[in-house]
């Protein structure tokens, strides 16, 4: 399963239905706390995160998962970009960050990646 987490419900669409059309199984969250409540996490072989959304973002997520046992891949996604913001999502533990808008073949091949390691 694919976690689609991001606050952006148009997103959130499109991801489950691109990858939905691949076979893939997936299910999306409003919110990191809202993933992370649902006790999804475990069943989780892949992550999706939006890196900038109220509450936790996907930084915080991604050291949250590792914090708590979660070592399932991290793919990050943001609409900004920097070399700050990579440093980051290397040193949560993140597998990929991606920016808006995104390519659907480079996020494809970053799950698909992800989903063979």
């Amino acid at each position: 399963m694919i976690a689609i987490v991001d606050d952006d419900a148009l997103l959130r669409s499109a991801l489950e239905m691109l990858f939905g059309s691949l076979g893939y199984r997936s299910i999306a969250y409003e919110s990191a706390t809202s993933f992370l409540a649902s006790g999804d996490a475990g069943a989780c072989h892949c992550v999706i995160s939006d890196v900038s959304m109220p509450g936790m973002s996907g930084f915080e997520l991604t050291r949250e998962l590792r914090t708590i046992g979660h070592v399932v891949p991290v793919i990050l996604i943001t609409a900004l970009s920097g070399a700050a913001l990579s440093a980051q999502a290397t040193a949560c533990g993140a597998r990929c960050l991606l920016t808006k808008p995104l390519e659907p073949g480079q996020l494809i091949e970053c799950v698909k990646e992800a989903l063979a390691a």
